[in-house]
């Protein structure tokens, strides 16, 4: 997902082909959206491979997701492990 060009259009681009595909499913609620970077595929011959996935900014977004997504456990979690 995301550009494989490393320009602002590319990244508009990528951007809004999210937010169109996005749009499409009215009842989902993201709680943080991003675009990454992409990378080629495997397999690309002797062409360039092109990498912009920069993992600090990855490891980020979802320490912020999990943190979004967080559901706090009951305190006594009840027999087997059930409320």
């Amino acid at each position: 997902m995301g550009p494989r060009n490393d320009t602002e259009d590319a990244w508009r681009r990528s951007r809004a082909q999210l937010d169109r595909a996005l749009a499409r499913y009215g009842w989902l609620d993201p709680a943080v959206v991003t675009v990454f970077g992409g990378v080629d595929p495997p397999g690309r011959g002797n062409r360039e491979h092109r990498d912009l996935r920069n993992w600090e900014t990855i490891r980020a977004w979802a320490a912020q997701a999990a943190a979004a997504a967080a559901v706090p456990c009951p305190a006594d979690p009840g027999p087997a492990g059930y409320p």
